[in-house]
């Protein structure tokens, strides 16, 4: 739905998901914070920048801290960051956070 053009569509429905993990698991568990991150993207599509960023940079962090820099969904996270930064016109942030990166 997001990909489709249709962000709205699917902002109810990740954040009932992301709702129902983090009641089931807590706030610091990295099923939630790929849900967070995922409700992020969405919002991120739909041109809502600073909502997005700070789902986006709370996910990525916890993933990364969680999982390790090097795992795909921390990786993916921080693609998505990227993204964000990339379509809200903040260039710097985007290439600052591609030199972090750990190598492919």
């Amino acid at each position: 739905m997001i990909e489709g053009g249709q962000p709205a569509d699917a902002e109810e429905l990740l954040r009932q998901e992301y709702e129902g993990w983090r009641s089931k698991l807590g706030e610091d568990h990295p099923s939630v914070a790929w849900a967070e991150n995922t409700l992020g993207k969405a919002l991120a599509a739909g041109g809502r920048y600073a909502e997005a960023e700070k789902l986006l940079v709370r996910s990525f962090d916890l993933l990364r801290r969680k999982l390790g820099e090097e795992h795909s969904k921390a990786r993916q996270a921080r693609d998505r960051l990227v993204a964000l930064y990339e379509a809200w016109g903040k260039p710097e942030k985007a290439a600052e956070l591609r030199e972090k990166a750990p190598p492919p």
